[in-house]
């Protein structure tokens, strides 16, 4: 898939595709009463499966780091966290597409 948009009062072209590997993992929500970082599963029906680390923070998720890409998504995986011993979870996203620009000056 590839989108085409161009940026209002330029002469630059923004397009989003699917670059088949995890982008970004964005937290959503910190959860709470984490003691350990927990374990990151990032979905499946993958060539290669991503993997990502976290630490926390007063007890919530603050940072999330892709440690492998993987490869041969074609949508978005759902990102699950387990352990930790957490009393609400936290929510993390995953995004495979990629935005590219194109000047034309």
């Amino acid at each position: 898939k590839l989108y085409l948009s161009e940026k209002s009062g330029s002469e630059e072209v923004q397009y989003t595709q699917n670059a088949k590997s995890v982008q970004t993992l964005t937290i959503q929500e910190g959860g709470s009463h984490y003691g350990v970082a927990p374990t990151i599963t990032i979905g499946t029906g993958a060539i290669t499966t991503a993997t990502a680390t976290c630490t926390i923070s007063g007890g919530a998720v603050n940072t999330v780091t892709i440690t492998d890409a993987g490869s041969g998504y074609t949508e978005n995986p759902t990102v699950t966290l387990t352990g930790g011993g957490f009393t609400t979870p936290a929510i993390i996203t995953a995004n495979v597409n990629q935005s590219n620009y194109i000047y034309n000056g």
